[in-house]
């Protein structure tokens, strides 16, 4: 309830208001209660929450002023009342995004403005501070604007788009697209059960979206999909792909196919090629929206287009297959946009600004807005782990440094140990270490699990746990130390069933000097490393659980995370350890 009350009702007063009566329904005296002005404190911070202003560069070259937030905005206004009821979001979150969405989509144009236009450009925001529920909400207002064609790049992996398509599937759709799926079934929903909570804020007489994508692991635009659809209507449409040739080509023999497109205009598909008696754009009515999650990775050309003394470019010059998919994709239309979202804009401010072929249009460079997302104060990121104050990283424990990785740890060309710093891809670390991986990584299990059973212990069992190790690209020596962990797994679970030999007695040993180090003063209940043991979803129960889901993130592996599924099947959060590179 604290969550929800508007930023000027949240002060001290009020919250030790609530911690007393908290105490008071678990019948714990306020003066044995020794964490009262600390718990206070903290609550505070979470709660009164600001946020910085935004900034933006901008150039309104050829733009027309024209977004009104007093119009009728049906899908953004169901997904405020989703992110108020259902995701409990604070007022202030929830108002920044508001405020913020609408300024970028008046950077835009208006959808209903006649002739040709081009708007481009850049979102930046930190790391893991709500980027796709930025977007998410933006694509909501775009639906309600009149845009009707949106494209969302996520990603060079199934993993990442169906992630994406996932939180699309919640905060856009309202509906599980995974289980509709078919080129005809994109409106069918097989009673209540395939809405999902935004669905159900909206009822069945709200206008849904049409999508030939869907968050299944293989739901990507695919051409036997593509061939059979013929859906290409006034009605919105959103697709959610990778970042890959096949998809992109996919995506636009789709709009290619539309009738309003001439009949001189045809294409091969290796390489895909536009052959035209015609010039572009061959698509004169509805704009497209695309938007491009991580625009830094993939979408830039990586090769080098000649340009004169007068910055001229080489108009025959042929980009990177992946940025010239996405340019013919915008290039087919007469009206676009395009934003791309990224906490590392580097190589897309360095994109020329003059950068131009015949065939593909413009290159990427976001020639409207920069627009950086302000960063609420209860963010927690990068910044605030590697700030100038070393004492704040060893006080809180959250860094510690390792030697064992490698035989000389002051050489960055060391090619010796476990994992050193520029191995190659056919690097075995199980010649180096054997079955077991170097101690460091033992003692970051330990910690791991322990650190599992405190969080079970403090209520958060229905809460996922995982661990993630990323120490190498390669796929094979992936593959070795996904070995090397199941091993220590192994051990662990072997020791804890022959209570009293020395493996027993060697690892509480090492578990009891972790725990001691980890025991807050708010765990009293809990005395010693045997309670964790003992307790119900303790070390045996967690250990159990562990062994069955490491995973291996790796190149082709069939290997993916379903924490939603895993819990609706055994009424708790998935424990895991990750192992992986690229990928993950």
């Amino acid at each position: 309830k604290l969550k929800q009350l508007p930023q000027e009702n949240i002060h001290k007063n009020k919250i030790d208001e609530a911690i007393k009566l908290t105490l008071d329904f678990l019948e714990i005296p306020t003066s044995v209660f020794n964490d009262f002005d600390k718990c206070s404190e903290l609550l505070l911070s979470n709660l009164k929450i600001s946020t910085d202003e935004s900034s933006i560069l901008s150039d309104d070259t050829d733009h027309i002023d024209w977004y009104d937030n007093n119009s009728s905005r049906p899908y953004w206004v169901t997904h405020k009342q989703w992110l108020q009821g259902n995701l409990k979001l604070p007022y202030s979150v929830i108002n920044s995004l508001d405020k913020t969405t609408d300024e970028i989509i008046s950077k835009l144009e208006n959808p209903s403005r006649p002739g040709s236009w081009d708007r481009r450009g850049l979102v930046v925001g930190s790391i893991q501070s709500g980027k796709t529920s930025h977007f998410i909400a933006l694509i909501n207002k775009a639906v309600d604007a009149g845009y009707k064609r949106i494209i969302v790049l996520s990603g060079l992996t199934n993993d990442l788009r169906r992630q994406t398509h996932q939180r699309l599937d919640e905060g856009f759709f309202g509906f599980n697209t995974e289980l509709i799926g078919g080129v005809n079934n994109f409106t069918d929903i097989d009673g209540d059960n395939n809405y999902l909570s935004l669905g159900k804020i909206r009822g069945s007489n709200f206008p849904r979206p049409i999508t030939l994508t869907n968050s299944g692991m293989k739901g990507d635009l695919s051409t036997n999909v593509v061939n059979q659809a013929n859906i290409l209507s006034d009605h919105p449409i959103l697709f959610c792909i990778k970042k890959n040739k096949t998809s992109l080509q996919n995506t636009l023999k789709f709009f290619l196919s539309a009738p309003e497109v001439s009949n001189n205009v045809t294409f091969t598909n290796n390489p895909f090629k536009l052959i035209s008696d015609d010039e572009a754009p061959y698509l004169n009515k509805s704009p497209i929206l695309i938007i491009d999650d991580e625009v830094d990775n993939a979408s830039v050309d990586t090769g080098n287009q000649y340009f004169d003394e007068n910055d001229i470019p080489n108009e025959e010059y042929d980009p990177k297959t992946i940025n010239r998919l996405i340019r013919q994709l915008l290039h087919i239309h007469a009206k676009k946009a395009f934003i791309g979202y990224t906490a590392t804009p580097f190589s897309n401010i360095y994109i020329h600004e003059d950068g131009f072929t015949k065939k593909h249009g413009p290159d990427l460079f976001p020639k409207s807005f920069i627009y950086d997302l302000p960063v609420p104060s209860n963010y927690f990121g990068i910044e605030k782990l590697y700030q100038d104050k070393n004492e704040y990283l060893y006080e809180n424990k959250f860094i510690k440094y390792i030697n064992d990785h490698c035989n000389d740890i002051e050489d960055l060309n060391c090619s010796n140990g476990w994992m050193p710093p520029k191995h190659e891809k056919d690097h075995n670390p199980i010649l180096e270490t054997g079955l077991n991986p170097p101690n460091s990584l033992i003692e970051s299990i330990y910690t791991f699990l322990i650190s599992v059973c405190f969080r079970n212990l403090r209520g958060q069992l229905n809460q996922h746990k995982t661990m993630l190790i990323h120490v190498s690209k390669y796929v094979l020596v992936n593959e070795y130390i996904f070995k090397q962990v199941s091993n220590v797994l192994d051990q662990i679970r072997s020791a804890l069933i022959n209570p009293g030999d020395l493996n027993y007695k060697n690892l509480i040993n090492q578990l009891d000097r972790i725990y001691k180090n980890l025991k807050n003063d708010d765990l009293d209940k809990i005395n010693s490393l045997n309670d964790l043991l003992d307790m119900e979803n303790g070390l045996n129960q967690v250990i159990q659980d562990l062994s069955k889901n490491i995973k291996c993130l790796i190149g082709s592996s069939d290997d993916y995370l379903d924490y939603d599924n895993y819990r609706s099947k055994n009424n708790k959060g998935l424990v895991t350890i990750i192992i992986g590179g690229d990928r993950l």
